[in-house]
């Protein structure tokens, strides 16, 4: 494995100015010098080249901006970086050119299959497999390390436009890896094939670069994949967030990047401060519930601006103000470890996982993400309990590292179809999990919708009923899996089948009870596991009601014995994360997302959350010495001598995060 430079990991604030082909006339380089040096940055990303040149360039076909006359702004901006003492990575965009690049080497391009260029917005789109790539952007890496002093490149639109090419190019290198023609349409083999075609192409302008200077990088953007393993440092590109995005996503994404990365390489949530457009700012409460959820993922942050002149100057000062807070406290957000027992898987079924996600956080159950290319018995051993939303594609070797975890005293919540499917999508005669359901697929397919059916509860004492009180039935609706027990197990709840809503005379069950079960719980030593044959996640996705919460919550803290590291009692919708840094301190991040527009952006004010309630156990054999504040500035000394901490935090506007010092 390539070693990467030290810097990558020491930088914790980014910043990117996306320069626009107008820009050179009035932009005011010691403007964004004394805003880079109140936000505390670490690193700057400059556009440079590629699309177009923003400076004086002597690379035929390299369009300079029109508007660049003799200045060179990209040398400036650097000069000005380096004298804050930034790092720099040069912006390169290779995806597209202009018409009079596609006449000097029109076989350079994306073809379709009927030999017609593939173009955008009157651009032309470069191919990944041609000389453009690995001849022509190779030459304008060379001449910017020769004129300028970066550490390294950083591109956008990096792999071009992801279509299937049927260029000569693409035809000859398919042919040779796969020993088969171009498809006339994109298949698995072609998306496995483009995948490492993406891969051979980071490897090659890496090593290229570091031939000229040993301590540059290479960094594509959105480099949130397995390409993370060839990566010194990634980034999500997930600026803003649009419509009935919810506020947490901004947590979500850094939670991909860790898993991604396996916790071992620095990782940047790139947001903006615009919302709706290029150019309006956001309010201020969403930039700071953006970025709490960034931080509380363990994100470094990294700023991107469209423009290098600016109409809308209030969405400065709060980026400064949330990034010296960040600079301030840098040194605990650094090499720190997640506390969390329990694990969920990232599936395939988008509503199945957004429910258990959500289902996750408003429990306060602190949690972590696991890609599916990562699942492996020493990562899940990590943990006590493996979350599968209808993670119904998992591969023979998933399966079985899957059943392994559990023997060796894992616990398991899944649903639905989990691993009915084999990883390519192929149906299995049953699941590949069977063993620790305790029940069998039938071979049957899943029912439709069960529209107004419900769930009746038949054992009231079970823990997965806890806080169910007063009712003898609860809404169910949605598909079901067909199965049946391979063992004795406790019945908790039946399903009562579908019956009409309207009118209201005919309103009524025709079938009182059944035997069919809705959910299936099964005990070994050390090990629990609760299978739902419905799709309850996604119900709660769709209709968010309590009682769907609180089953699927109480099968998580059950499966995990009731030993979550933290729990937090108190008002209002709190994101919960928690981290060990190494045995000196534990930290617990907590982010309000109390708030109205939490599902719709923009958030337009905080709403500040009443007293909340924390009690964490410590690592065996340390004491707490004092808790900080590191939001409000309080501090909590005079503490007593148990390995389990309970205090309050007063209030909450958007986050807190406390640090408990051990000794």
């Amino acid at each position: 494995m390539k070693k990467h430079p030290a810097w990558c990991n020491e930088c914790m604030r980014f910043g990117q100015i996306n320069i626009r082909e107008t820009d050179p006339v009035d932009l005011d380089v010691q403007f964004w010098a004394e805003f880079w040096e109140h936000c505390q940055l670490d690193g700057i990303v400059l556009n440079a080249c590629g699309i177009v040149a923003y400076y004086p360039t002597e690379i035929p076909l390299h369009r300079r901006s029109p508007w660049l006359r003799d200045r060179d702004l990209f040398g400036e901006l650097c000069k000005a970086a380096k004298a804050l003492g930034m790092h720099v990575l040069a912006r390169v965009d290779p995806s597209r050119t202009e018409k009079n690049f596609y006449d000097a080497h029109p076989d350079w391009f994306i073809k379709g299959t009927d030999g017609s260029v593939s173009t955008t917005d009157e651009s032309y789109n470069t191919c990944v497999n041609s000389p453009y790539y690995y001849e022509y952007v190779p030459s304008l890496f060379r001449e910017i390390l020769d004129k300028y002093d970066v550490d390294g490149f950083f591109g956008n639109a990096w792999s071009g436009a992801r279509e299937l090419c049927h260029c000569s190019y693409c035809g000859e290198k398919f042919k040779k890896d796969t020993r088969h023609e171009l498809p006339d349409y994109k298949t698995q083999e072609w998306e496995r094939w483009r995948t490492r075609c993406d891969e051979d192409l980071w490897e090659f302008w890496d090593e290229f670069i570091q031939n000229i200077k040993p301590d540059a990088i290479w960094m594509g953007n959105n480099s949130v994949s397995p390409i993370a393993k060839l990566a010194a440092m990634i980034n999500a590109d997930f600026q803003v967030r649009r419509g009935n995005t919810p506020i947490w996503a901004s947590g979500e994404i850094g939670k991909r990047m860790r898993t991604a990365t396996e916790a071992k390489k620095p990782y940047f949530h790139t947001h903006s401060a615009n919302v709706a457009s290029r150019h309006l700012a956001r309010p201020e409460a969403e930039q700071r519930l953006w970025l709490a959820e960034a931080v509380a993922a363990d994100s470094r942050l990294w700023f991107t601006i469209i423009g290098g002149t600016q109409w809308d100057r209030r969405q400065f000062e709060p980026i400064e103000r949330f990034y010296r807070w960040h600079a301030e406290w840098e040194a605990y957000f650094k090499d720190r470890e997640s506390i969390a027992n329990v694990v969920l898987l990232q599936s395939n079924d988008r509503d199945a996982y957004e429910g258990m996600y959500y289902a996750l956080l408003r429990s306060r159950i602190p949690f972590d993400l696991l890609h599916s290319a990562k699942i492996g018995f020493d990562c899940l051993a990590r943990y006590k309990v493996l979350v599968l939303a209808n993670a119904s594609r998992l591969s023979d070797t998933d399966c079985q590292t899957i059943i392994r975890f559990v023997q060796n005293g894992g616990s398991v919540v899944a649903t639905y179809e989990t691993s009915l499917y084999d990883e390519a999508g192929a149906r299995r005669e049953n699941f590949g999990l069977s063993e620790i359901f305790g029940v069998r697929h039938l071979d049957t397919e899943s029912t439709d919708e069960l529209s107004h059916s419900y769930m009746h509860i038949e054992d009231k004492t079970h823990p997965l009923l806890s806080g169910i009180e007063n009712t003898d039935r609860t809404l169910f609706g949605g598909r079901l899996a067909q199965v049946e027990a391979i063992e004795k197990l406790p019945v908790i709840f039946t399903l009562i089948p579908p019956y009409p809503t309207y009118p209201p005379e005919k309103a009524f069950p025709r079938v009182e009870r059944t035997d069919t079960s809705l959910v299936f719980v099964r005990e070994t030593e050390g090990s629990r596991c609760v299978y739902f044959p419905g799709r309850l996640d996604q119900l709660f996705w769709k209709l968010n009601l309590p009682d769907h919460l609180r089953l699927l919550s109480n099968a998580i803290k059950w499966t995990a014995f009731d030993k979550i590291p933290v729990t937090v009692e108190g008002p209002g919708l709190v994101d919960v994360h928690a981290y060990r840094q190494g045995k000196a301190n534990i930290q617990v991040h907590l982010v309000n997302l109390s708030n109205p527009d939490a599902w719709k952006t923009p958030v337009h004010e905080l709403i500040p959350i009443g007293e909340q309630h924390l009690t964490l156990k410590l690592p065996h054999g340390k004491k707490a010495h004092q808790i900080r504040f590191l939001v409000s500035g309080q501090c909590i000394s005079g503490l007593t001598d148990d390995d389990q901490l309970s205090f309050s935090v007063p209030s909450i506007k958007d986050h807190e995060v406390i640090l408990v010092q051990l000794v």
